[in-house]
């Protein structure tokens, strides 16, 4: 698979075979990769952070951790992790989320990035859920 840099706000999608490797760089630091996946036979099968988090018995995944599917497979390994930083409580921004947080509407956001992202596949923004959505490189706050 070639390298392929994703500019800010936008997004990338592919078939991963077993036995591949996805990289993620954080290129120029401060950005953070939303990861969704899905099983390619039956995509209702997909990546968890619920079931991620529940299995590793841990909020701070990094390698090297195991990420799940919501039937409990092991759908990826970190291998490396030189950031550190993960959120895994799932979740992305959406236009309704920024307009409550910032008061503007019609922001550019990740839902929408996702929604495209998926889309070649024949798949929409409800064939994933926030649960779904692993935050490479994003410093996960404790709550308050």
């Amino acid at each position: 698979m070639s390298a392929t840099v994703i500019e800010p706000g936008g997004h990338w999608s592919a078939e991963i075979e077993p036995g591949q490797r996805l990289k993620l760089t954080d290129v120029e630091g401060q950005q953070v990769a939303d990861l969704i996946s899905f099983n390619r036979d039956d995509p209702r099968e997909q990546l968890s952070m619920l079931a991620s988090r529940t299995v590793q018995l841990s909020w701070r995944l990094t390698a090297p951790h195991k990420l799940y599917s919501n039937c409990t497979r092991e759908t990826w390994h970190i291998e490396e992790d030189t950031v550190k930083e993960n959120y895994c409580g799932g979740g992305y921004c959406s236009e309704h989320l920024n307009f409550v947080r910032y008061g503007v509407h019609d922001t550019p956001n990740c839902q929408d990035n996702l929604t495209a992202a998926v889309q070649r596949w024949g798949l929409d923004r409800w064939s994933f859920s926030t649960d779904t959505c692993f935050n490479a490189f994003m410093i996960a706050s404790a709550p308050e």
